[in-house]
């Protein structure tokens, strides 16, 4: 059942033929457009994977209506539409998704194809393909960060046994922890998120270049929609596709003529103008996570099992009751056996929003402007004008269009408490055992 919620039926969108396999997560598989549609532009179709429990008659967190109303009713309070972006709901049939299935198979990691689409599910989320402008102007290069937690938390409720975590920002100690697990993808570097969250421009000249080289799942380039594996070899010379430097510009011994130096100049302006947002997402996250997973776990509710995934309704409430207190004026230190159980409540979804936006992506896509480009397409199922804003460089693009937008949003399950305690144990132990002190600012 879809509760207030329009739903696209367009026959056009239903031919396996238009689609391509872009990527995928642990719950949903990701399609994208073989080439920009004339009508619909650059869009991704984002399915639901087998194994994801459904019910008939009510919304839930797996359900795309439910998802939709959750960046309405929930994220775009918190942040405006301006960085949600808008996503609709597309009517599909077994039919076709059976076909997308086989189709896209092979094009599938080994390590995924255990768990393919779910063929059953009657909507699919239709969304802007923000690897790509839907213009025809010139080159789109796009980059998706995952800047992970961006603050040092405080909490009166951390054990003095686990003091480091007032040192030492999440991330830092996280590593060391996946190094030992064997996590081959994790090598020890020099990266800090609250680098790139201060959103000063020497502490990111220093962090970039240490986040790029680490890439994985929290760096990823995108030139014209392909995603480029930053792992392979002269992988920088892709970059020439966007900025177009001939070789005499390239071989020039300035170092900031090359391609990989202009990369890293334009994602430090780019963050730099977005200050506003990496802040609203900092302050968010520590607001809402006032308590610690410690001190989340020391909630009656949590003792005593009283656990229930929050419907929409309650979703809006806390996200209500956040704002509001936000506003009024600072109250006193929390007293954890005085808090009624709809204030533990409140707490303990105010940290499930945290933990979201702790997981979050920030998609910056960047084209060289053309003044004589029209982006708005008829007959398009999205808005591609009115978020497109305008950097200016100073080199030799001089400036360039860009979109910036947070993607990864999916509301957290209570479910994932005990998952969220347990790591945070582990973490600190892993990190303590290995006498280690660095020291991160905010």
């Amino acid at each position: 059942m879809v509760w207030d919620m329009h739903v696209e039926t367009v026959p056009e969108l239903c031919n396996p033929t238009l689609w391509r396999y872009k990527g995928e997560g642990n719950a949903n598989v990701i399609l994208a457009l073989r080439s920009p549609h004339e009508r619909f532009g650059g869009v991704v179709l984002r399915l639901r994977k087998g194994g994801v429990l459904m019910h008939d008659e009510q919304q839930t967190p797996e359900m795309p209506s439910f998802l939709i109303s959750y960046t309405r009713d929930v994220l775009v309070p918190l942040f405006g539409n301006q960085y949600t972006g808008e996503t609709k709901l597309l009517q599909v049939t077994p039919e076709f998704l059976q076909s997308l299935a086989e189709a896209i198979e092979p094009s599938r990691p080994a390590k995924r194809r255990h768990i393919g689409i779910d063929v059953h599910q009657e909507f699919a989320l239709l969304m802007p393909d923000y690897t790509v402008f839907t213009s025809s102007a010139g080159v789109t290069l796009a980059v998706e960060l995952k800047p992970k937690w961006g603050f040092i938390p405080t909490s009166s409720f951390i054990k003095p046994e686990n003091s480091v975590k007032r040192l030492t920002c999440r991330t830092c100690m996280h590593q060391h922890l996946r190094h030992m697990q064997g996590d081959q993808t994790v090598e020890i570097i020099d990266y800090c998120p609250l680098d790139l969250f201060s959103c000063d421009e020497s502490r990111l000249r220093k962090s970039l270049p240490q986040l790029i080289k680490l890439a994985g799942n929290k760096f990823k380039l995108f030139i014209q929609g392909e995603k480029i594996d930053i792992g392979q070899d002269g992988w920088h010379t892709k970059l020439n596709e966007f900025f177009q430097i001939t070789n005499d510009f390239v071989n020039d011994s300035h170092q900031s003529n090359t391609p990989y130096q202009l990369f890293v100049d334009l994602l430090v302006k780019a963050i730099v103008n977005e200050q506003g947002l990496f802040q609203r997402l900092r302050s968010l996250q520590k607001s809402l996570d006032s308590l610690d997973i410690e001190g989340i776990y020391l909630l009656d509710l949590i003792q005593q099992g009283q656990l229930l995934e929050p419907n929409l309704e309650e979703w809006k409430k806390t996200v209500e009751v956040y704002l509001k207190r936000m506003e009024e004026t600072a109250a006193g230190p929390l007293v954890l056996k005085d808090m009624t159980l709809d204030e533990q409540r409140q707490s303990l979804y105010e940290y499930l929003l945290s933990a979201t936006l702790k997981d979050c992506s920030i998609m910056f896509s960047f084209q060289k402007p053309d003044d004589n480009c029209d982006r708005t397409l008829s007959g398009s199922l999205f808005n591609h004008s009115d978020d497109v804003k305008r950097l200016e460089i100073g080199n030799i693009l001089d400036y360039v269009e860009y979109r910036v937008k947070l993607l990864d949003l999916d509301p957290k399950s209570v479910t994932k408490l005990p998952y969220y305690y347990d790591l945070d144990t582990e973490i600190v132990k892993c990190y303590q055992k290995r006498e280690l002190h660095r020291e991160c600012y905010e």
